[in-house]
């Protein structure tokens, strides 16, 4: 826990959206973008089962 609180927040991706969809119900998975999305390496931990 003291390594998560520890790490700095990064910035915040970008949604870039198809600009030519005019019905709410047209869009598809494809139409979107994540843009500028950073991630800390995964923080080993045990887990009961």
């Amino acid at each position: 826990a003291e390594l998560q609180l520890s790490r700095q927040p990064l910035p915040l991706p970008t949604i870039r959206m198809t600009p030519d969809k005019t019905d709410l119900f047209c869009w598809d998975f494809e139409d979107f973008q994540l843009e500028n999305c950073q991630a800390y390496a995964h923080i080993k931990a045990p887990v009961a089962v």
